[in-house]
């Protein structure tokens, strides 16, 4: 926000926000301290660090808890161990979806520096950040597109935590967390979101 606002042709007075998943957790955080901010769109976002971590399966939250636990021994000479951002149910990874492999691949594909790789240490800052805890203080208005089958951002703890914004919004989806990004349920919520948006316009 503060790169955009040095920005010549930006318009200050009006900063919308969109945010997907994790970066949907942010916009929660950012519009609960930024009262400027004029509306927001927070798709599948990701609220709370304990239900995302219960959410995965037994076999993948021991595999990650051992190797954080080996981490802490690679560490003492200067090797971090990376795990995946996304896998298959079971795998040893932080986000698994048994569909996650078409939706990665479309929006990857033609990445040329994209890894499919994160440092397992990445899960402590999780830990340390669960952005659901900001919206009852979020006043501007805030549309939340929640997919009822998500289990990486899961729906469940997610509409307990947008309830309490005073301008909120919530449209649901029957979809899980990477089901939104393309087909009909990104079509649904696309129009969703542009009628948000020109509404907030036309009401400033």
């Amino acid at each position: 926000m503060e790169f955009v606002k040095d920005l010549d042709n930006a318009d200050i007075n009006n900063i919308y926000l969109f945010g997907t998943s994790f970066s949907g957790g942010h916009v929660i955080t950012l519009s609960s301290k930024h009262p400027e901010i004029r509306a927001a769109i927070a798709q599948c976002p990701y609220t709370d660090t304990f239900a995302s971590i219960f959410a995965v399966p037994f076999i993948t939250q021991m595999k990650l808890f051992l190797t954080l636990c080996a981490n802490c021994v690679t560490s003492l000479f200067g090797h971090t161990i990376m795990v995946k951002l996304a896998d298959k149910p079971n795998k040893r990874a932080l986000m698994v979806d048994r569909d996650y492999e078409k939706y990665f691949d479309m929006m990857t594909k033609d990445s040329k520096t994209f890894k499919n790789i994160t440092p397992i240490t990445t899960i402590l800052e999780f830990v340390k950040y669960s952005p659901g805890k900001y919206a009852k203080n979020v006043k501007v208005p805030i549309l939340y597109a929640i997919c009822e089958n998500d289990t990486v951002a899961p729906a469940k703890e997610t509409l307990k935590y947008v309830k309490e914004s005073e301008k909120g919004i919530i449209k649901k989806y029957h979809c899980g967390h990477f089901d939104i990004y393309s087909g009909e349920h990104f079509r649904k919520a696309i129009g969703d979101y542009i009628e948000f948006f020109k509404n907030n316009l036309h009401n400033q």
